[in-house]
C-alpha cells in the first residue's frame, strides 16, 4: 500500500491485487443483491458511474472503485423493512442502525473492512459495500415547492449529520458554509440529531410516492433528473453479467455526464472514494 498525504488520517492507495479483490467482493455483493431482487420482485437499476461503465467499458470504469444501484422508493423502503441479514451480507442503513452516517443504504459483506476516508469521524459499519439509493419523486428546484423542499432537507442534514459539516477540508464558500451551519442548528435547536433523523426519514417516506416531474437519486439535492428518464427497463452488460438499467439509459447518461463516451482528462481519472484501510473475506471470494 502506498500512503498519500491527507488532512486527518492517511489515504491509502490500494495495490493492483487489492483493487482486484475489492471489485471481486463488490461483484459478489451485487450478484446477491440482484438475485434477492429477482426472487422478491423488487425493481432496481444500475446508475451513475456503474451505468456509465457498462455503456462505455462493459464493466467498471478503469479508475472507479464502487458500485451504485437505485430502487423506486416503494421497493427501497420495502427492502429496508423486510430484508433479513444473512451470514455473509447485511444492510447498513440509518433506520436500522443509528450509528450509520449516510442517508441511503449500503449492502455490506461480513468479514471485510473498507474504512472510508469520509467515515473516520463516525462510529459506523465499515464493510465493503455497494450503494443503494432510493428514487424519490421531487418537484422542480425552480418551483416554490421544490425550493422549500431543498431548503428543508438541507437544514435537516446540518442537524442530522453535524460532523459532516465540520470535517475534512475547506469548503469552497466558507462564509456560506458557516451560515448554513448556524441556520440548521438554529432551526432545529429544540431536537437532537437522532430526533432530526427520524423527522427526515418520516418526511422522505411520506413524500416517496406520487407523480412529480423530477426524481432525486437519494436525497442528494444535486442528483435531480427528469422522472421520465427512469420509465421502463432494459438490460446492459456489466463485467459479464446482465444488469437492469433505465430504458432511456443513453438520455440519462447524457443528462448526468454530457458527452459520456469521451474520456475525461488523465488528471481527472481518479477514484472518488478514498480509504484509510481495507481487508477482505478471502473465503467468500475464492474462485
Amino acid at each position: 500500500m502506498v500512503v498519500k498525504n491527507a488532512e486527518i488520517m492517511p489515504v491509502v492507495e490500494l495495490t493492483k491485487e487489492e483493487c482486484k479483490k475489492l471489485r471481486k467482493t463488490q461483484l459478489k455483493i451485487l450478484d446477491f443483491f440482484i438475485d434477492y431482487c429477482n426472487k422478491n420482485a423488487f425493481d432496481y437499476i444500475v446508475i451513475g458511474g456503474t451505468l456509465l461503465g457498462a455503456a462505455r467499458h462493459k464493466g467498471y470504469i478503469p479508475w472507479d472503485d464502487d458500485l451504485d444501484v437505485a430502487m423506486p422508493a416503494k421497493d427501497y423502503y420495502r427492502l429496508i423493512d423486510t430484508f433479513d441479514d444473512t451470514d455473509l451480507f447485511y444492510l447498513d442503513v440509518e433506520e436500522r442502525d443509528p450509528r450509520t452516517w449516510q442517508s441511503f443504504a449500503k449492502l455490506m459483506m461480513r468479514g471485510t473492512i473498507y474504512d472510508e476516508y469520509v467515515k473516520q469521524s463516525h462510529d459506523s459499519s465499515k464493510g465493503i459495500f455497494i450503494d443503494i439509493f432510493p428514487l424519490l419523486p421531487t418537484p422542480s428546484k425552480k418551483s416554490v415547492r421544490g425550493a422549500l423542499r431543498d431548503i428543508w432537507l438541507l437544514l435537516l442534514d446540518v442537524k442530522c449529520f453535524p460532523k459532516d459539516f465540520l470535517r475534512l477540508g475547506k469548503p469552497k464558500r466558507p462564509f456560506l458554509h458557516f451560515l448554513l451551519q448556524v441556520a440548521g442548528h438554529a432551526a432545529f435547536f429544540w431536537c437532537s440529531s437522532t430526533k432530526a433523523r427520524k423527522i427526515r426519514n418520516t418526511y422522505l417516506r411520506k413524500h416517496s410516492s406520487g407523480r412529480e416531474k423530477f426524481i432525486n437519486v437519494g436525497d442528494n439535492l444535486l442528483a435531480r433528473c427528469p422522472a421520465d428518464l427512469f420509465v421502463g427497463r432494459t438490460t446492459v452488460v456489466f463485467e459479464g453479467r446482465k444488469v437492469s438499467a433505465p430504458k432511456k439509459w443513453d438520455e440519462y447518461l447524457r443528462w448526468v455526464y454530457g458527452n459520456y463516451m469521451q474520456l475525461p482528462p488523465e488528471g481527472d481519472r481518479v477514484a472518488h472514494h478514498f480509504t484509510c484501510g481495507v481487508s477482505f473475506n478471502e473465503d467468500a471470494i475464492k474462485d
